[in-house]
């Protein structure tokens, strides 16, 4: 899967906001850091849903994940109105918020009370592509069994895409419980199945910066 691109944005938009003194928290782990894909759960007969059924149902839901990458563990806010959605999370600067239109992606912080916001053409977010390969086939899932978090029951799947493998739990309906690689766990604490769409608003009118990031 080609990041690459992501990280670039993501480095002109930190450089941009001041948000530079976090870079090092957020750069991948040494190999002996890596968190090991959970692989405990006994692969057994597949459900009558398979994967590529539970994500072709494309659900409305808000959701409160940690994600824990090299021992550290930040808080996120999810918000999944396919095709747009929207996270917001904590940083020691303030809020960060980005929001994807299915076409670009306008990323804001909250600096001492002063809302910033950029907006700029991308490609597809990793986690709804990984999505998008799964419904197409391209991505090898392999059904694990039953998991549970954040109150919610799911059914856990080993996905093997671009050579690398994850584990990922989800609801019947389509929400994302958990999801598991070689460098971090990202787990849902709550869920809830409504939506507001002032998400989607961005706090201040963005300024266009495509013509700066590389093609």
């Amino acid at each position: 899967m080609k990041i690459w691109k992501t990280m670039i944005l993501c480095a002109v938009i930190l450089m941009m906001i001041g948000c530079s003194g976090n870079q090092s928290k957020d750069s991948a782990p040494a190999d002996s850091e890596k968190t090991p894909i959970d692989k405990s759960a006994d692969k057994v007969s597949a459900p009558s849903n398979d994967l590529k059924d539970i994500v072709e149902k494309m659900p409305r839901y808000t959701a409160d994940y940690d994600i824990t990458t090299s021992g550290q563990t930040q808080k996120m806010k999810m918000i999944i109105a396919y095709p747009k959605f929207a996270t917001v999370t904590e940083t020691l600067q303030g809020e960060v918020r980005s929001i994807f239109d299915g076409s670009s992606i306008i990323s804001c912080a909250d600096m001492q009370g002063s809302w910033q916001c950029f907006k700029m053409q991308s490609e597809t977010p990793e986690n709804i592509q990984t999505e998008s390969d799964i419904k197409s086939g391209e991505a090898k899932t392999t059904y694990l069994g039953t998991c549970s978090k954040a109150g919610e029951s799911g059914l856990s799947y080993e996905v093997e895409n671009d050579g690398e493998k994850s584990t990922v739990c989800y609801t019947k309906e389509g929400i994302l419980l958990e999801i598991k690689t070689s460098q971090s766990i990202m787990t849902a604490i709550t869920i809830s199945r409504s939506v507001s769409d002032s998400e989607f608003t961005p706090p201040a009118e963005p300024k266009d910066i495509s013509s700066m990031i590389p093609q």
